[in-house]
């Protein structure tokens, strides 16, 4: 448990680092952590998860995803269907 909130901690670092760099804007940083907080890091999601979970749009969903990926805060996941994602 303490494992999880240090990582959990040092990719909240990654977001906030990125907001200051100017690579992200807030409210994307925003939507970030939303996912982070929402999804357990050994969960398989998407943007139909996110979607369901978080009552994103598609739009908003994917450019989440797009984004967590740039950031390297996720990884894709094989034999799971296309476009499926964990936290890293």
């Amino acid at each position: 448990l303490e494992f999880r909130r240090v990582l959990f901690r040092s990719l909240l670092e990654i977001v906030i680092n990125a907001v200051e760099d100017k690579t992200i804007s807030s409210t994307i940083a925003g939507n970030v952590k939303e996912v982070l907080e929402t999804f357990a890091f050994d969960q398989i999601f998407g943007r139909k998860e996110i979607k369901s979970a978080l009552h994103y749009g598609d739009y908003r969903a994917g450019s989440t995803i797009e984004i967590m990926h740039q950031l390297e805060l996720i990884e894709p996941v094989k034999g799971h269907g296309k476009g499926k994602y964990r936290i890293k």
